[in-house]
């Protein structure tokens, strides 16, 4: 299932990551330590990943996306061009964010919600009920 290029050493730092062979990832991504990426994932070009991400099923990062370290992302995650992603986000699942947004770290996001706006560090958005 996933294309394993981990060493084996017993501190999680030291990983680097794993990448199901069914992802595409386009050309000048660079990638840090201890990624796990899920199946259909697309990562476009010049595209920056931090450390230690999760990163699931059906999520499509579009060209000169920056994402920081240890993120949680859901299912079904959609961003556009020029989006900027701090450290610690959590996301729900089928999530959209429109192009040039920032997040700020430790944010907080609720499942079917669309950033149009930038997104403020130790903040929540959710729907509105």
């Amino acid at each position: 299932f996933f294309s394993s290029r981990r060493r084996h050493t017993r501190y999680w730092r030291d990983w680097s990551s794993d990448v199901c062979s069914s992802d595409l990832i386009s050309r000048n991504v660079s990638m840090g330590q201890g990624n796990l990426i899920f199946a259909n994932v697309y990562i476009g070009v010049d595209c920056k990943i931090g450390n230690a991400n999760f990163i699931s099923s059906n999520t499509t990062i579009e060209h000169h996306n920056y994402w920081g370290s240890g993120n949680c992302i859901g299912p079904n995650l959609s961003t556009s061009g020029l989006v900027t992603l701090g450290d610690g986000c959590r996301f729900g699942s089928g999530i959209v964010i429109e192009p040039r947004v920032t997040i700020g770290s430790n944010a907080i996001i609720a499942s079917n919600v669309t950033i149009m706006s930038d997104v403020s560090p130790n903040s929540v958005r959710k729907v509105k009920m």
